[in-house]
């Protein structure tokens, strides 16, 4: 599928009205879009994740899939991350769907390369799961479990039951990536539809 832009709307990923205020230590203040060069709005999902997800090497990662834990952009965020040392300089945000042929293809594609160590360790990797094998079934933590479970992920894989992600595409569309900036929070790249070798591209360039 080709890129297709989404109107930015509130879609879920609006901070609540009790969200930590924005700024420098925080998160980057708004204005907020879908768009390549506008900045993301925080979003908080819950799900499997390294206890020390922010400060291991991708080959040292192993997911807790004991207990659910919540993740979200802010964690990346350059100016308050975790590990100011040896911060991520990049999200990918990948969001697939259980009936999604592609999406697992691209999981397991990209599990091989992280676990073996062949991206940057410089890049910070979340799976976003929509949907069970089911269309139109929301994720949840038994789905997630099993699809970590399955292929033997070990980058998060965060549930998003309410479609939180549908800011910035359909469902049909699915899988779908992004590419955020954690210096300023600014998405650099998305795309809708398969298209491995282009993201991973897009991201050696945006490293250098």
């Amino acid at each position: 599928c080709s890129d297709d832009d989404v109107n930015a709307t509130d879609g879920g990923v609006n901070p609540t009205p009790d969200a930590a205020p924005c700024g420098p230590t925080t998160y980057p203040c708004g204005p907020y879009g879908t768009s390549v060069g506008d900045k993301v709005k925080n979003m908080e999902l819950e799900g499997y994740i390294d206890a020390k997800e922010l400060c291991k090497l991708h080959k040292d990662k192993e997911l807790d899939l004991t207990k659910l834990a919540k993740l979200s952009f802010k964690d990346y965020y350059t100016g308050g991350a975790a590990c100011p040392n040896d911060p991520k300089k990049l999200l990918w945000v990948m969001v697939s769907a259980g009936w999604c042929g592609p999406c697992k293809a691209e999981v397991q594609a990209v599990q091989a390369k992280y676990k073996g160590d062949k991206y940057d360790k410089r890049l910070g990797i979340m799976n976003v799961v929509i949907e069970t094998n089911k269309n139109n079934e929301p994720a949840d933590a038994a789905f997630i479990k099993q699809w970590a479970s399955g292929y033997s992920l070990t980058f998060p894989v965060l549930m998003d039951p309410v479609f939180k992600t549908g800011s910035y595409f359909s469902k049909s569309q699915a899988p779908f990536n992004m590419l955020i900036n954690t210096n300023e929070m600014t998405i650099v790249y998305r795309s809708t539809g398969a298209d491995l070798p282009n993201l991973e591209k897009k991201i050696t360039e945006f490293l250098k």
